[in-house]
């Protein structure tokens, strides 16, 4: 093999995650080739990592068209130039079979935009409240990106499922 297609093969492989489990004990090694050392959502840019290799979801996510789409939310409504409704989608469970809720999406916003140092995903939350799965983001003042910045995995792989 000449020494292009070794350097090729090498950077593949490199790049690839290596996912293993482990039944009995239940042990989940993932290895990558890039992440800080926890796998802290808020932190850096471990948001991003997380969906790639399983671990999280986000509560929409953008497709290859650059188009939203549903993910944890099955739909979400924008109000106005400061509210946007979620309808958070029944049936996801966290790794250890617990039902996902919307307070649960709810209390990781809000501890993402607490923890992340990030200023790009960050936005002036004025309140979250819930009614049964439906969660309504009001922001502070007018936030027409609010939901680019709600796609931006940072502020929902605390979600863990």
């Amino acid at each position: 093999m000449n020494i292009l297609k070794k350097a090729v093969l090498l950077a593949t492989v490199a790049i690839v995650p290596i996912v293993s489990v482990q039944a009995e004990d239940k042990t989940l090694n993932v290895g990558l080739f890039w992440m800080p050392s926890n796998i802290d959502p808020a932190v850096k840019w471990n948001g991003w990592m997380l969906p790639r290799i399983g671990i999280g979801e986000n509560l929409i996510r953008v497709n290859e068209k650059l188009e939203f789409e549903p993910s944890i939310a099955k739909s979400w409504k924008i109000i106005d130039d400061k509210t946007v409704t979620f309808e958070i989608r029944d049936g996801v469970v966290f790794h250890d079979g617990k039902t996902l809720t919307a307070e649960d999406v709810k209390k990781s916003i809000e501890r993402a935009i607490k923890t992340t140092g990030r200023k790009d995903v960050k936005f002036p939350l004025e309140s979250i409240t819930i009614e049964g799965n439906k969660m309504t983001i009001k922001t502070s003042e007018p936030f027409p990106t609010l939901v680019n910045v709600l796609a931006e995995s940072c502020l929902y792989h605390s979600i863990g499922i």
